[in-house]
């Protein structure tokens, strides 16, 4: 199961030209600092002065993740050293492995005495272009150590943003219009109800400020049901079917690994979603019948 996306919020920001154009509001994450037992997540590499320990050094791999439960999911790792100074001093760099970030990093910094206190944000790879901010910590006792809950407040600015475009609709305005309110990011899960006309369709994405949606169901409960469960990485190139008698007769979705479908009956008029060549789908719209509850039209969000 993916991280829970309501961990990170991202909304635009506008700064001067050239400048920050994200905000990053990433909260209830939760830093796992292990010191004794079996399954330390630190090592001295320098003992420091056996009296006051000033000096003292250690390594670590501490890892974060969205939640306190048995499901928190694994969202990032705190990679670095902190040294004793009478306070510690602290720098790690924060590298996410959740897949909105995966492989991006914050550069973390500096030197705490009380238990609550705030760490600076001074650099970044990847997604956070020009990065800074503060992260504020809660420091809770755990078994073997210490857990910090973490709040990022930072602004920085995206390497990429999205360009987002929208395909037909193709078919008949149904009496029922079918939208979504949040640009999406990335398509997630796709259901299709079909039996000899696509009965209705419902699909999950991750929308542009990290939070999880879903969508649907557009329709009705007839025919048959087939999921779609998108991999990681994987994403929707082309969306096609065909038309007949005022309703979506058939629908066929292909990835950059597989095809699925065509679901539905194929028959009538033939559509394809001219996708950008660099772009994927990540949503859908339409429309869906009152006295039968079919779809009617389909259309599609695309970014690039």
């Amino acid at each position: 199961m993916a991280a829970n996306p309501s961990n990170f919020k991202i909304t635009r920001y506008f700064g001067p030209p050239y400048a920050e154009n994200a905000k990053l509001d990433f909260n209830h994450l939760y830093l796992h600092q292990i010191f004794s037992g079996p399954n330390p997540n630190q090592e001295q590499i320098v003992a420091g002065n056996p009296t006051t320990r000033f000096g003292k050094t250690e390594v670590n791999n501490w890892p974060i993740y969205d939640g306190v439960g048995p499901n928190a999911k694994l969202v990032a790792r705190a990679q670095g050293t902190h040294v004793n100074v009478s306070g510690w001093y602290t720098s790690f760099t924060m590298v996410f492995v959740v897949e909105r970030f995966k492989g991006s990093t914050l550069q973390i910094t500096g030197t705490t005495i009380e238990k609550d206190s705030e760490w600076a944000i001074v650099g970044r790879t990847g997604e956070f272009v020009m990065a800074r901010g503060v992260i504020a910590r809660k420091v809770q006792s755990i078994q073997d150590g210490e857990r910090h809950e973490l709040t990022i407040d930072a602004i920085c600015r995206m390497k990429n943003q999205p360009i987002h475009t929208t395909l037909g609709p193709w078919g008949t305005q149904g009496t029922n219009k079918h939208d979504i309110q949040d640009k999406p990011a990335r398509l997630y899960s796709v259901e299709i109800r079909y039996g000899s006309l696509i009965d209705a369709i419902s699909f999950s994405y991750i929308d542009q400020s990290g939070q999880f949606r879903t969508a649907g169901r557009w329709g009705g409960g007839g025919g048959k049901e087939t999921k779609i469960q998108l991999g990681p990485g994987e994403v929707v190139k082309e969306v096609s079917g065909t038309v007949d008698g005022g309703f979506v007769s058939s629908l066929k979705l292909v990835t950059d690994i597989r095809t699925y479908g065509p679901f539905g009956e194929k028959r009538g008029t033939s559509f394809s979603a001219p996708v950008p060549l660099n772009g994927h789908v990540v949503g859908f719209f339409g429309s869906s019948g009152a006295k039968r509850d079919l779809v009617n039209s389909i259309g599609v969000y695309t970014v690039s």
